[in-house]
């Protein structure tokens, strides 16, 4: 930059010249600096920001060697496209101005803009807010993880020490298999390799079983080397993907949108492996908890069942005592029913002979006989009907009752019967003997085997040593 010259300090100097004063110099000064850097561009860093109650913000700008004051008045700071923050890389535009009257100077701001980074952070926020409007980040769309995934896909380069980190991981915590796709993590060309992976995870061929979840990962860096997992179409596929997507970009610190639009965002690759597998330390020990539960519960339902089946059968056997009684009733009526009929008969004749009376008389006598015996003889039906209708219903309800608590329904949820040779049941580990023959029922058939295990005297069974095999309570899952 040229600076106009100005003779401040004549050559031939000599004490009868006037020297300048404090306030000529500094106004000297003033206009050198103000005339040659008009209009001009500083890049720096945002510091020490301080908005004062007019409006005016006060801040400096430096680099890694100098510190700048910087005015930004009323007038101009509302109308700046962005908000200052400490931190921030900015081109400011503007003049420099000095103050004689503490001899410093500062930049008076025109226009602010961002400056590298800070391009990024705008040009993520804009895109940030575009996606989210459009309901890419919405959590109605997440997919839920599986409990326990069969096949894990990792998007990832197998050139870092991520992909590592996963294996490693997974492998200590619940071996699972997995199907690596390796692809770039940086540079303009990444987010097609990765939106090519993921597509290509979402359609293998037939032949090949799909992943049920997605790892994305690599390791940290700038926003520059992640900046990839920013880009719009990267976004969409992940949105797209049929498949469960977990991202695990780089450190907890680090921020992209895939972290967004992910089903799930680990903060590490490492945290990635335990969110998506369980450990299978935590479920054997689920595991014992359940097999000790069935080892006490079962006796105890099977003797319940029992004893419930056996009140069934008692009250099947008086059921049927009920039954008799209700027949010998219904006979004792019938035989009644007849002797009176009889009986009336009887009495009708003796009157018809003992009147005399005429035909007509008689006919007339006779057919109200017959009336009436017709209406007795319905009842009587109507009545025999309701009683056997009665017993039929008692039947069909006792019979379905009889066949709820039947043992071969229990015997289809999944349970057993052990019998020895004698067809006894064996309900404890103490009526075992060494090499004892035994039949254990099952609900379609039975299969017969020997029992091979000692018994001491405590009555605990100790497996025998050699080639005779462990008696192991076995869980059907």
């Amino acid at each position: 930059m040229l600076f106009q010259e100005h003779k401040i300090v004549n050559e031939n100097f000599s004490e009868d010249e006037n020297p300048y004063t404090v306030t000529e110099i500094s106004l000297i000064i003033k206009q050198y600096v103000e005339s040659s850097f008009k209009d001009i561009s500083v890049k720096g860093e945002v510091s020490s920001i301080k908005i004062a109650s007019s409006g005016h913000i006060y801040f400096s700008l430096k680099d890694e060697n100098a510190v700048i004051n910087a005015i930004c008045w009323r007038y101009v700071a509302v109308k700046l496209p962005i908000q200052l923050e400490d931190g921030m890389e900015v081109i400011c535009e503007g003049s420099i101005s000095t103050y004689p009257g503490r001899s410093n100077y500062q930049l008076i701001i025109k226009d602010i803009r961002l400056a590298g980074e800070g391009i990024l952070l705008a040009r993520l926020e804009e895109m940030r807010k575009k996606l989210e409007n459009e309901g890419l980040f919405d959590k109605r769309h997440k997919k839920a993880l599986p409990k326990i995934p069969q096949k894990i896909g990792i998007i990832t380069s197998l050139k870092g020490a991520v992909i590592q980190d996963i294996i490693h991981r997974l492998k200590d915590r619940f071996p699972t298999e997995t199907l690596i796709w390796d692809v770039v993590v940086q540079g303009n060309e990444a987010a097609g390799y990765i939106i090519e992976a993921i597509e290509g995870l979402n359609n293998l061929p037939s032949h090949i079983s799909p992943p049920d979840v997605i790892i994305i990962a690599r390791g940290g860096g700038s926003i520059e080397d992640l900046w990839p997992f920013n880009e719009e179409i990267l976004v969409r596929a992940v949105f797209n993907s049929k498949i469960p997507i977990v991202s695990a970009i780089g450190h907890e610190s680090d921020n992209t949108l895939i972290d967004l639009v992910a089903d799930v965002r680990a903060p590490t690759p490492t945290a990635a492996a335990e969110l998506i597998t369980p450990d299978k330390v935590e479920i054997h020990i689920k595991l014992d908890k359940v097999k000790a539960t069935l080892n006490n519960v079962l006796p105890n339902f099977i003797n319940f069942k029992k004893a419930e089946l056996k009140g069934v059968l008692a009250n099947f056997k008086n059921t049927i005592t009920h039954f008799e009684q209700l027949d010998n009733k219904l006979a004792n009526f019938t035989t009644l029913l007849k002797m009176n009929v009889n009986s009336l008969f009887k009495n009708y004749e003796w009157k018809i002979e003992s009147l005399k009376i005429s035909s007509t008389n008689l006919m007339h006598l006779t057919n109200s006989c017959d009336e009436k015996l017709s209406n007795l003889s319905w009842k009587l039906t109507k009545l025999y009907k309701n009683k056997l209708d009665e017993i039929s219903a008692n039947l069909d309800s006792s019979k379905k009752l009889l066949i709820s608590y039947n043992y071969q329904n229990v015997l289809k949820r999944g349970f057993t019967l052990i019998k020895n040779k004698q067809k006894k049941l064996i309900t404890s580990l103490n009526d075992l003997d060494k090499a004892q023959l035994i039949e254990i029922e099952f609900c379609d058939g039975s299969a017969f085997g020997e029992f091979r295990a000692n018994v001491n005297s405590k009555n605990k069974s100790t497996p025998q040593k050699g080639n005779d095999r462990k008696i192991q309570n076995k869980l059907p899952f």
